[in-house]
């Protein structure tokens, strides 16, 4: 069975979820703000065009990673996106679509960042301001961030940024 979802990366979230484990397919039809699955799929994000993809289109394996307690298909973060995330929700996010989240990022690069450490497999990652775990190449928006992450190869892929001040965070992120 194919079971064909309209809406944006949450909405998938959970539609992934209830379908994990099973022999349906989740068939994605962009209706978000972001649509990061369906960008990673490269469907369109035209609704009618992305189904008419999806109608010749195969069945992928996709990863499921889960961080803090919440599943995720495409990009799961910690620290200054999981900040920028939260105060770009609710309302804001319904009123302002994307500009919600540049206008967060702003505010956000204008706050000392809180440092935290990582560990990963075994060695401990120091001072990191960001944490990205994908199973997708791209970012919010279509940004490049981990070009060799993978939906379909069984790997959680991560990203640690650190540094000090808002030009430290800058030029990293220029670096993504």
């Amino acid at each position: 069975a194919v079971v064909a979802v309209y809406g944006g990366d949450g909405t998938m979230n959970a539609a992934a979820l209830g379908l994990a484990g099973g022999n349906s397919a989740l068939a994605p039809l962009p209706g978000g703000t972001e649509n990061a699955l369906c960008r990673e799929l490269g469907l369109s994000l035209d609704p009618a065009k992305a189904a008419l993809d999806l109608l010749g289109g195969e069945r992928k394996p996709w990863d499921l990673g889960i961080l803090g307690g919440r599943f995720f298909l495409v990009v799961g973060g910690v620290g200054f996106d999981a900040d920028v995330c939260a105060r770009s929700s609710g309302i804001w996010k319904r009123s302002l679509g994307r500009a919600a989240f540049a206008l967060s990022a702003a505010s956000e690069f204008m706050k000392k960042p809180r440092a935290f450490s990582v560990l990963v497999n075994g060695r401990r990652i120091e001072g990191c301001w960001q944490a990205v775990f994908s199973n997708g190449a791209r970012y919010g928006g279509g940004i490049p961030f981990n070009p060799d992450a993978r939906g379909d190869d069984g790997i959680l892929d991560a990203a640690m940024l650190s540094g000090g001040g808002r030009l430290g965070r800058v030029i990293q992120g220029l670096r993504l």
